[in-house]
């Protein structure tokens, strides 16, 4: 299994910041953890002291196949938030999940790194190519001053061959 095959990482917006979510309900699954969801996330959250809008958001709806039942919530846990649970949850899955989250991380640093390196390649180029169109306008003045002489020794050569003294 590869590691991005053990839960899926998505990204979403809390508090106005664009972040990494995993779906509690999935992770839950994915650590085989024994308990009923409701109550192993709800111990979860007195446990560590996560708090909606902070570390998870809820999202209630209405599945079609409940019936006239209560709506079911889930939880958008974020990628920080998730880890928690997956390191303390003391088994193989654990500590699959807990390498998988640090793979998920690493991957964005580089991702972001390899952004960085191509926006400062980009305005490298950028200013490289400004500067060398001011050096070419520079050095123009001096060629035109040149050639202007140039031009002004040889109408004079010729008014000079023309009217001979």
């Amino acid at each position: 299994m590869h590691s991005t095959d053990l839960v899926p990482v998505f990204t979403g917006e809390l508090n106005g910041q664009t972040v990494q979510f995993v779906d509690a309900r999935d992770l839950h699954h994915f650590l085989e953890s024994g308990h009923e969801f409701v109550n192993w996330f709800k111990e979860r959250i007195e446990q560590y002291g996560f708090e909606e809008g902070i570390d998870f958001l809820s999202i209630s709806s209405k599945n079609k196949n409940q019936g006239r039942g209560r709506p079911r919530t889930d939880y958008h846990v974020t990628l920080d938030t998730a880890k928690e649970p997956a390191m303390v949850e003391r088994n193989a899955k654990g500590r699959q999940a807990r390498r998988y989250f640090i793979d998920c991380e690493r991957r964005l640093r580089e991702t972001a790194q390899s952004r960085a390196q191509n926006l400062l390649t980009d305005e490298l180029q950028s200013a490289i190519n400004q500067e060398a169109h001011t050096l070419v306008l520079r050095s123009f003045g001096p060629i035109r001053a040149a050639l202007s002489e140039l031009a002004r020794q040889h109408l004079e050569r010729s008014d000079s061959e023309s009217h001979p003294g």
